[in-house]
């Protein structure tokens, strides 16, 4: 189940104009922050399609979460 929740991040991604196949970090924020799915996973399962991770924008996510966390 989780692989296929990678794939249709990817798939999802992909639409964008990336040179290289990404699952994009708000969709492996999405899968750690609703589901509890490991970013080291997400990197794992995304890396065994030939894919990569932004970490860029899963840490942006990650920042804006906690500063909504610690003002609420």
């Amino acid at each position: 189940m989780a692989g296929h929740a990678v794939q249709a991040a990817a798939r999802q991604s992909n639409g964008s104009k990336e040179s290289k196949a990404s699952v994009s970090g708000r969709d492996a924020f999405v899968l750690y922050d609703t589901y509890g799915f490991p970013l080291e996973i997400t990197q794992e399962l995304a890396a065994a399609q030939g894919l990569t991770v932004d970490l860029q924008s899963f840490t942006q996510e990650m920042q804006v979460w906690t500063e909504g966390e610690q003002t609420g």
